[in-house]
């Protein structure tokens, strides 16, 4: 069952890219409090181009997500391939 929780964000952000500003977070909840966490915040203009082109930030955030996923999965089949390569040189 989804739950909130309360996090601590940095008022700066330690990285930036060409769509989001990535931010520490820190959280007092008891299964949170051991960790660091990013929060990404989207950059204005990338809020306006990514509507510009008929997406919500949502949607277009799902997107990236499941690329990432993509890419994962990738590269986790090439080094499986890549580990049998290596067995019979």
């Amino acid at each position: 069952m989804p739950s909130s929780i309360d996090f601590s964000i940095h008022k700066e952000p330690f990285a930036a890219g060409g769509f989001r500003e990535a931010y520490k977070a820190t959280s007092k909840a008891k299964e949170f409090e051991t960790n660091t966490w990013v929060i990404k915040k989207y950059l204005a203009t990338s809020v306006s181009d990514t509507e510009a082109t008929g997406q919500t930030v949502e949607e277009h955030t799902k997107k990236v997500v499941q690329m990432h996923y993509l890419a994962r999965n990738f590269a986790a089949r090439l080094r499986q391939e890549l580990q049998i390569v290596f067995l019979y040189i």
